[in-house]
């Protein structure tokens, strides 16, 4: 859920996932879903361009500039896909 670009540190807004350490479970067996979903985020920016807006307005407002560790609240898009 984080992502830095530029030199900023940016959260992705809207954006759930387990924590890098989590296990989930699927099919009965347990997984490390934390590390499969940064390996995923990795791959989708991976050789991408990616630009990061922070949000604004109501949104802004709602959910604040920044999360309690510092990170700027952003919608992320890499190549054009967010």
């Amino acid at each position: 859920r984080t992502l830095i670009v530029g030199g900023v540190r940016y959260r992705l807004f809207g954006i759930d996932v387990p924590d890098l350490g989590q296990t989930c479970e699927r099919f009965g067996r347990a997984y490390p879903c934390g590390s499969v979903a940064r390996t995923a985020l990795m791959d989708l920016v991976a050789g991408a361009r990616v630009s990061c807006r922070p949000v604004s307005g109501e949104r802004a407002a709602l959910a604040g500039q920044t999360d309690a560790s510092g990170r700027t609240l952003a919608v992320c898009k890499a190549t054009g896909v967010e």
